[in-house]
C-alpha cells in the first residue's frame, strides 16, 4: 500500500501505515562474528515488531522496539565503520535509515540511504543497493514529495535490482515505480509496471507483498476510474471501480490470511467508499439517460434557449438508498478534496447553502495545497484530470452570490494551470537557448516513452499476447534505453538550469486585470465553462461584466459540436447548417448584445476546443467569422502573458514550403513577397530540421507551408514534416519544439493540415502544437484544424499576409476568411484556421 493508496486515512496509524509497508528484505554477511550476530538480532527484532505492529496495531510498542533496534544498529555501524566493513556498514545503514523514515524524520532518514547506497556499490552488494535506492526513493515520495526524483531512485533499483536471483527487490521496486507513474498521471505505464510486479509475484518468499500489490493495482484502476468520470465515459467508469472492488477483496483476503488486523478497516472502507462511487455513477447515469431523452435542445430561435442567474438549484432530492449507505458508512467525514465536495453537495441538496459553499472552498483549498507539493508539469498536469470538476460547485455559489472576483479567480485556477506554471518558471530557469533545448529534448524523450508504455499494454492485454512476444522485448528495450538517456540528459539540465527542478506556481489572472488588458486593446472576452447540467458564459469588456447560466448540458454541447466537426472537416461532408445555427444560439446569442468591440476572444472549455466558432450561423444568416475578428487562448491568464497581436510591417519572414504540396511554393513566394528584403525563403527542397532550429529564433515571423500529422495516441508527438539530416528524422514533434528559442517571434504560422490539433484534457491543458509553440515563446499562432484544400488555403494565407501589414492579426484572419469564403463558399475551406493570442 502506498502513500496515495491511504492518503484518504486518519491519524498517526494512517499516516504510520504509509511508511512501513513493504520492509526492505536483505541478508547480514556471512560472517557472524559477534557484531555481525549483534547486527542480525536487530535486524530481526526490527522485522519481528513490524509483522506484529500490522497484526495488532499497537503503535507505542512498535515505536519503542524501533528505538531498540536503532541503538543496537548504530553501535553495530561504528565498530563496521573502524573495520572498514562496507558490506555490514551499507547493512546497519539501510535499516537505520528505514527506521527514521518510519518516524518519518525523512531528512535523516534519506542521509542514511544514501551513505547505505555508497557503501553497499563499494561492496558490491546489490541488494543492499538495490534496497537502499528504494528507501531514498520513499524519502523523496513522502518526504519532500518530489516525485521526480523518486522515480530516478526508484528505476536505478530496478536496474540494480535486475541481476538479483532473490525477486524481491525487484518486486519492490517496480511497485514503488508504478506508483511514482500514478502521480504523474501515466495510468498506462503504471499498469505495465505492476503486470510486471504480479508476474515476480509466483516466485517471492513473503507472499504478503502480494496483499500490497493489489492495493497498489486497485489504486490504478480507482484513478482511471476518475479519469474516465472526468471525460463522462460512465460504462469505462463502472468498469474500472469493478476491477478495483477485486483487487480490494483480494487484499482483504490476503490481510484476513496473515493477520494482518490493523489492515482490515482501511481495506473494508476503501470498499464502502467504491460502493458509494458506484452509486454516484449509477445515478449520474440515470440523469444523463433523461436529459438524452429530452427534445428541448433543438432551438430554432433566441427565446427557445433557457437563459437566466440561476447558477445553483433552490434543492436537489437524492435517492433515498444514496442518503442511508452515507449515514451508514460515515463517508463523509474525510478532510480531503473528494469528501468535502461530497459533503457540500449533500448540504446543497438540503438547502444549506452556506455550509455548501464552505465545503466547497474547504476542498478548493486542499486542492491548492496538494498542488503546490507537486514539482514539475507533468504531476501538476494530472493531478487535475479527475479532480477539476471538485472547482465547478464552489463557482457555482460564489456566482449565485454575485461575488464574480471570487468566482472569476477559481474558474481560473481550474484552466491550464501547468502551462501557466511551465511558461512563468521558464522565465527564471532557461534563460539561455542552450537549456531550452535540453528541455526540449527531454520532453520529446518523455512523450516517445509514453508511446511506447501504452504500445506495450495494449500488447499485454492482448488474448493473444503469446504471439508478440518479440515486440514486447523490442518495446521492452526500447523503453529502458530512453529512460537511461532521459537519466543522463536529466542530471545535465539540472546543472544547467537548476531552478527548473522547483517548477514556480503561477498566480491566476483578477477579473480586474483581465478587463484592464480588454479596455487598452479594445476587445472583449466571452469565457465558457460547460458543466453536466448546463453552461456558464461570461462576457468580460473593459468597463462591464455579465454572467448568465444557460441551459445547455455538456452531452448535448458534446452531441452537436462532434457534428459539425464532421461536417466541416470533410470535403465531401454536407455542412451541418441546423448544428451551427443552434451552437450560435446557445454560445453566442446570449451575449450577443452586450458585445461592442469587433475583436472577440474565445476561452473555450471542453469539447469546444474542437469547435469550429467561425462556422457558427447566426440568426441574420451571417458567420460567427464574419462578423467579429477572432482569436482564443486556452486560458485568460495564457493570453495576458502574450502582446497584442498587432501589425507586422516591419517583421523578417523565415518562410519554408513542401514543394510537393500543391500551391505551396507560389503561396510561400507571395507571402514571402510582403516581406522584401526582409525574408528568407526555402521552396526548392524540404528545410532540413537541424536548420529550423538552429535559426528559427533569429525571425519575428514564421510560415511554413509543409505537411502536419496529429497523434492522438501521444499528442506531444505529433509533428511538422521538414528534412531529414545528419542528427534530425525530419519529424519536428510538438515536444522538441519546446526547445525551440521562439522568443523574438510575434507570429508563427503553420498552414499545414492538421496542426491546429490538439487534446484538451479535463483542466483545459491543450496537448500538442500549440502548447509547445507558446511554451517556445511564440506571441501568436496560426493553425489549421484539418487538412485543406490546396488553393483556399493559399488564398486565406495571401490575403493574411496581406492585410496583417497594416492591420492587427485578428482583423488579418477576419479579412482573409471573407476573402476566401467569396471563391469557395463552404465553411471546409474557411473555417479551418484559428488565431490564438490577443
Amino acid at each position: 500500500m502506498k502513500a496515495n493508496a491511504v492518503m484518504r486515512m486518519s491519524g498517526s496509524v494512517a499516516a504510520l501505515l504509509v511508511l512501513v509497508l513493504q520492509p526492505a528484505r536483505v541478508s547480514a554477511a556471512p560472517n557472524e562474528d559477534g557484531t555481525i550476530a549483534r547486527q542480525k538480532a536487530a535486524i530481526e527484532a526490527f522485522d519481528a515488531a513490524h509483522k506484529e505492529y500490522l497484526k495488532t496495531g499497537d503503535l507505542a510498542t512498535f515505536r519503542s522496539k524501533l528505538g531498540q533496534s536503532a541503538r543496537e544498529l548504530s553501535a553495530c555501524l561504528d565498530e563496521f565503520n573502524r573495520a572498514h566493513n562496507s558490506a555490514a556498514a551499507g547493512l546497519s545503514l539501510l535499516k537505520l535509515g528505514e527506521i527514521y523514515r518510519f518516524q518519518e524524520n525523512y531528512r535523516a532518514a534519506s542521509g542514511y540511504f544514501l551513505k547505505a547506497i555508497d557503501e553497499a556499490r563499494a561492496a558490491g552488494d546489490a541488494k543492499t543497493q538495490a534496497s537502499a535506492l528504494i528507501g531514498a526513493g520513499r524519502c523523496e515520495y513522502a518526504g519532500r514529495k518530489d516525485f521526480t526524483a523518486a522515480g530516478a531512485h526508484f528505476r536505478e533499483a530496478v536496474t540494480v535490482a535486475s541481476a538479483l536471483t532473490d525477486h524481491t527487490p525487484l518486486f519492490n521496486a517496480l511497485s514503488w515505480q508504478a506508483q511514482v507513474e500514478v502521480v504523474m498521471g501515466n495510468l498506462i505505464g503504471a499498469a505495465d509496471l505492476l503486470a510486471r510486479v504480479f508476474a515476480l509475484a509466483p516466485q517471492l518468499q513473503d507472499q504478503s507483498l502480494v496483499l500490497f500489490a493489489h492495493l497498489d493495482r486497485a489504486d490504478v484502476f480507482v484513478q482511471l476510474a476518475g479519469k474516465s468520470e472526468a471525460t463522462k465515459a460512465y460504462s469505462a467508469q463502472l468498469e474500472s471501480l469493478q476491477l478495483a472492488q477485486a483487487d480490494y477483496e483480494a487484499a482483504l483476503k490476503l490481510a484476513h490470511q496473515f493477520g494482518y488486523a490493523t489492515l482490515y478497516p482501511t481495506i473494508e472502507q476503501f470498499l464502502r467508499e467504491l460502493t458509494f462511487r458506484r452509486r454516484m455513477v449509477e445515478n449520474n447515469v440515470n440523469f444523463s439517460k433523461m436529459l438524452g431523452q429530452s427534445s428541448v435542445f433543438a432551438p430554432r430561435k433566441p427565446s427557445d434557449v433557457l437563459v437566466n442567474e440561476q447558477f445553483v438549484p433552490d434543492r436537489v432530492d437524492l435517492p433515498a438508498g444514496l442518503i442511508a449507505l452515507v449515514q451508514k458508512d460515515r463517508l463523509l467525514e474525510g478532510r480531503d478534496a473528494r469528501s468535502l465536495v461530497t459533503r457540500g453537495q449533500f448540504h446543497a441538496a438540503a438547502g444549506e447553502a452556506d455550509q455548501a459553499l464552505a465545503d466547497y472552498l474547504k476542498a478548493v483549498d486542499a486542492l491548492e495545497a496538494d498542488r503546490r507539493n507537486l514539482r514539475d508539469d507533468q504531476s501538476r498536469e494530472e493531478f487535475f484530470n479527475d479532480k477539476i470538476a471538485f472547482y465547478y460547485p464552489a463557482i457555482s455559489q460564489l456566482l449565485q452570490r454575485k461575488r464574480f472576483a471570487e468566482a472569476f479567480e477559481l474558474m481560473e485556477r481550474s484552466r491550464s494551470r501547468a502551462m501557466a506554471d511551465l511558461i512563468f518558471s521558464k522565465k527564471l530557469a532557461l534563460a539561455r537557448p542552450e537549456e531550452q533545448s535540453l528541455f526540449g529534448e527531454a520532453q520529446r524523450r518523455r512523450a516517445e516513452i509514453a508511446a511506447l508504455q501504452k504500445k506495450l499494454f495494449d500488447y499485454r492485454t492482448r488474448p493473444d499476447r503469446e504471439s508478440f512476444t518479440s515486440e514486447i522485448k523490442a518495446a521492452e528495450q526500447q523503453i529502458a534505453d530512453l529512460e537511461k538517456a532521459d537519466r543522463e540528459a536529466a542530471a545535465r539540465l539540472a546543472t544547467k538550469a537548476p531552478r527548473l527542478r522547483e517548477l514556480i506556481v503561477s498566480q491566476p489572472a483578477s477579473l480586474e486585470h483581465v478587463q484592464e488588458i480588454l479596455r487598452r486593446d479594445g476587445s472583449e472576452m466571452l469565457y465558457y465553462l460547460s458543466l453536466d447540467d448546463g453552461l456558464i458564459l461570461w462576457h468580460v469588456a473593459g468597463e462591464s461584466q455579465h454572467v448568465r447560466s444557460v441551459l445547455f448540458p455538456r452531452s448535448e454541447l458534446k452531441a452537436k459540436v462532434a457534428a459539425l466537426r464532421a461536417s466541416v472537416s470533410s470535403r465531401d461532408a454536407k455542412f451541418d447548417e441546423k448544428s451551427a445555427r443552434e451552437l450560435f444560439l446557445y454560445l453566442i446569442q446570449p451575449a450577443l448584445a452586450w458585445i461592442k468591440s469587433q475583436q472577440l476572444i474565445l476561452i473555450p472549455h471542453a469539447e469546444m476546443n474542437r469547435l469550429p466558432f467561425a462556422a457558427l450561423i447566426a440568426p441574420s444568416g451571417q458567420s460567427l467569422g464574419e462578423m467579429f475578428a477572432l482569436s482564443d487562448a486556452p486560458s485568460a491568464g495564457l493570453l495576458l502573458d502574450l502582446k497584442k497581436g498587432g501589425a507586422i510591417e516591419n517583421g523578417r519572414l523565415l518562410a519554408a514550403a513542401d514543394p510537393d504540396i500543391e500551391e505551396a511554393r507560389s503561396e510561400v513566394e507571395a507571402v514571402a513577397s510582403f516581406y522584401p528584403n526582409r525574408s528568407k525563403t526555402v521552396t526548392d527542397a524540404l528545410i532540413p530540421e537541424s536548420e529550423v532550429k538552429s535559426i528559427a529564433g533569429d525571425y519575428d515571423v514564421l510560415h511554413l507551408s509543409v505537411h502536419g500529422k496529429f497523434t492522438p495516441v501521444e499528442p506531444m508527438l505529433s509533428y511538422l514534416q521538414l528534412g531529414k539530416d545528419a542528427g534530425n528524422d525530419g519529424r519536428l514533434t510538438a515536444a522538441e519544439m519546446f526547445g525551440l528559442p521562439l522568443g523574438k517571434a510575434r507570429l508563427v504560422v503553420l498552414s499545414a493540415c492538421e496542426t491546429g490539433e490538439a487534446e484538451a484534457t479535463p483542466g483545459n491543458e491543450i496537448l500538442g502544437i500549440e502548447r509547445a509553440l507558446l511554451y517556445a515563446g511564440a506571441n501568436s499562432l496560426v493553425l489549421s484544424s484539418w487538412p485543406v484544400d490546396a488553393a483556399s488555403t493559399a488564398l486565406w494565407m495571401k490575403t493574411f499576409h496581406a492585410e496583417a501589414r497594416q492591420k492587427p492579426l485578428a482583423e488579418a484572419a477576419r479579412a482573409a476568411c471573407i476573402e476566401v469564403k467569396k471563391k469557395f463558399p463552404q465553411p471546409y475551406y474557411w473555417a479551418a484556421f484559428r488565431l490564438v493570442g490577443r
